[in-house]
């Protein structure tokens, strides 16, 4: 298409890469939203998930060890029946013993129940390395009652699960029931020995974690070693304050403290710089403690996972949804490429270029009629503007003999008059338009010299013609030797009856004798003239007149002087004093009496162009606003 030529894209191209812009933004914002808010579900996801299944694995801890607690408490019952007799007490510990799960099974009592003496007794089953179970009766040697696992719960009379401890290479824990009887007194006890490398190989059946994680899940003994490890090295040999203090971290210290206190939830902890989601639970009975910890890259990797996949398909959905918005608006913007070209083609002046405007009921539909409808109004305003324009010319050419009319009926002989002796006088005239209002005059009859200088109100032609009345009875007046102020008063007098437009001249008319100086001059409201006498100006002080034409029969008052020889007389009119530079300020008549002052020794042409020159320096750029009219007369001395 024709605009393709000029512009490196389209319309269509534009507007669906902003649309497509905007949607990926809405979408990364979106994008941004759902993943913060994923990350935020995945981490509280992981944290029920991995605390689950610690109450999952302590669950399965408290079911071990409560089946032996409630063995130990069952078989105490069977015990009691018969407890005088070893024979019995032997049958009661092989039946505890039928637990594999158990290294050792004992009952001890104390040395003043039934006369049993100061050593007291103690029966025992132990379990051999082949799975035999030998029954013995303790020596006396054994001094069972300095143990922890007797004295704790004959002292508090509650049941006590001991320290972990290592015995024939075996890790152990001993469950002990106190026996009491009906009045109270602890009479001995009876308990059991864990073998907690059977406990943990039962409980590593556990398929809790994936074998690919990181992840595991380690047991505390209720002395704070570890009792379950993913190292095994671990196990019996540290406890969670000797790793966390070998490892740098503090807050694995806290946490096995609060676990081993009965706490239960989940936290963050570094080990070795690396940050742990863990979740942990509190044993009871046997005061243990469980905890899973979860590196955070894990759970990284899933969040990575997750967000990769959902970029994925996001960018799928905006290259689909961009290439099917670009096809839309391509469709729905196929009018409006049509309307440029047409454009383009009446922009070039084919003004008969058809516009084929689609019915579509909406703004394209009304752009289409807008731009049939202007290609008929152009066509119309350029056939208008054509005979507007020849028209124009026309009326500038005759602007133009106007002005050269206008110009013709001032004196343009210089210096003028040419005729005497005793003046030379210069005057210069622009008009602010084509034709003017301002008018200067100079004539010599019988050795008087007859003057005038004016300012029309207003611009243009009206003022023009003014000017031309203004001067033409100036012209007749002084050819019956009036005085100015009969001049004046008969120039307001033809003006003034039929002036509907109330326009009105201001102007000064002079008299100069050409032998003895004598001047008589009269002002209609305009600015005053200057004197340069001897190097000094001064301006002269004159009678206030009414302007010509606004009041018939007004009658003016006039001045009289004597000139020496050598003196100038400058008049001028308001253009020159009230010309405006591009600040706004007026040039002033005492700017324009001091300047005359400097140059009052030259003649009146040079005199007269020196401020001509002044006034359009200080006017800069400032356009023309008012006719520029100056005029010099020099009583020579001849």
């Amino acid at each position: 298409m024709e605009q393709n030529k000029l512009y490196k894209t389209t319309f269509h191209k534009r507007l669906s890469l902003i649309v497509a812009v905007t949607v990926l933004v809405v979408f990364a914002i979106l994008f941004s939203i759902n993943i913060f808010g994923a990350i935020t579900d995945l981490n509280q996801k992981e944290k029920e998930s991995s605390l689950a299944k610690v109450m999952l694995y302590t669950s399965k801890i408290e079911q071990e060890v409560g089946t032996i607690e409630t063995e130990i408490r069952a078989h105490e019952i069977a015990l009691r029946r018969n407890i005088l007799s070893p024979d019995s007490i032997r049958m009661v510990l092989e039946d505890i013993m039928k637990d594999d799960r158990l290294q050792f099974a004992y009952v001890a009592f104390e040395p003043s129940w039934n006369n049993v003496g100061e050593a007291g007794r103690m029966f025992e089953v132990d379990r051999k390395d082949d799975g035999t179970i030998v029954f013995n009766k303790v020596e006396k040697e054994y001094k069972y009652r300095t143990y922890p696992f007797y004295i704790i719960p004959v002292r508090t009379k509650r049941d006590y699960w001991s320290y972990p401890y290592f015995e024939n290479g075996k890790q152990i824990s001993s469950f002990v029931h106190p026996l009491i009887d009906k009045n109270g007194k602890v009479i001995g006890v009876i308990g059991a020995d864990l073998n907690l490398n059977i406990l943990t190989k039962n409980l590593a059946s556990l398929k809790h974690i994936d074998e690919k994680s990181d992840a595991f899940i380690s047991v505390l003994g209720n002395d704070g070693g570890y009792l379950v490890h993913n190292n095994e090295e671990m196990i019996a040999n540290e406890t969670y304050i000797t790793d966390a203090r070998t490892h740098n971290s503090p807050d694995l210290e806290d946490l096995g403290r609060k676990i081993l206190s009965g706490e239960s939830g989940s936290s963050v902890i570094y080990y070795d710089g690396v940050k742990e989601m863990v979740s942990y639970s509190h044993v009871n009975g046997v005061n243990w403690g469980v905890l899973m910890r979860i590196p955070y890259i894990e759970i990284y990797v899933s969040i990575m996972k997750g967000i990769l996949f959902s970029i994925l398909a996001m960018i799928i959905c905006v290259v689909l949804l961009t290439a099917l918005i670009r096809y839309v608006i391509k469709k729905g913007t196929r009018p409006i490429t049509e309307y440029a070209d047409a454009a383009m083609k009446i922009a070039k002046g084919d003004f008969d270029t058809p516009v084929n405007t689609q019915k579509t009921g909406d703004e394209i539909q009304y752009l289409g009629d807008s731009l049939n409808k202007m290609r008929v109004d152009l066509k119309d305003y350029v056939q208008e503007l054509a005979t507007t324009t020849a028209s124009r010319q026309t009326l500038e050419k005759e602007l133009l003999i106007a002005h050269d009319i206008q110009m013709s009926m001032l004196p343009r002989l210089f210096p003028c008059p040419p005729t005497h002796k005793h003046v030379d006088a210069y005057a210069y005239l622009k008009p602010a338009k084509a034709v003017g209002g301002d008018l200067y005059d100079f004539v010599v009859k019988d050795d008087i010299l007859y003057f005038i200088i004016g300012d029309v109100s207003g611009k243009g032609i009206p003022a023009s013609l003014i000017m031309a009345i203004t001067s033409s009875v100036f012209r007749a007046s002084n050819q019956i030797n009036w005085s100015p102020k009969d001049i004046v008063e008969n120039i307001n007098n033809t003006i003034a009856p039929n002036n509907e437009l109330n326009m009105f001249v201001t102007l000064i008319v002079g008299e100069l004798n050409l032998f003895n100086g004598h001047l008589r001059f009269c002002n209609a409201g305009h600015d005053p003239m200057i004197l340069a006498h001897e190097g000094k100006c001064d301006i002269l002080s004159m009678y206030k007149n009414l302007p010509v034409g606004l009041m018939e029969n007004y009658k003016y008052k006039m001045n009289e002087i004597d000139l020496f020889w050598n003196d100038k007389l400058v008049l001028f009119t308001d253009g020159i004093a009230e010309a405006e530079n591009e600040n706004k300020e007026l040039y002033t008549i005492e700017r324009l009496r001091s300047m005359v002052e400097t140059i009052s020794g030259t003649t009146p042409s040079v005199l007269v162009n020196t401020v001509i020159e002044d006034v359009k320096a200080y006017a800069g750029e400032a356009e023309q606003s008012d006719d520029i009219t100056m005029m010099c007369i020099h009583f020579v001395r001849g």
